[in-house]
């Protein structure tokens, strides 16, 4: 297969792809405590299953994808902003 197949068939994937992606709604880590915030002011490397929560909270994405899931897309010369 020559190149120009290679990219067609690549391309043709990524649209299948694509078009089977689904948006989650939202994704958000749990917030801390405030009894949690206090336990970490303390220490300097937390353990345990307040070490886990406070890993998940700064790895996580928070995600919020509503707008787009109610109709809204992006417009504009730049694709800047959001419209319904």
């Amino acid at each position: 297969m020559d190149s120009s197949g290679r990219l067609a068939l690549f391309l043709a994937a990524a649209g299948v792809v694509c078009a089977q992606t689904k948006l989650v709604e939202r994704q958000q880590p749990e917030a801390l405590t405030f009894e949690e915030l206090r336990t970490l002011s303390g220490e300097a490397v937390p353990a345990g299953d307040l070490g886990t929560k406070l890993q998940r909270l700064l790895t996580t994405p928070a995600i919020d994808n509503t707008a787009a899931l109610g109709g809204a897309s992006r417009c504009g010369r730049s694709g800047q902003g959001w419209v319904r």
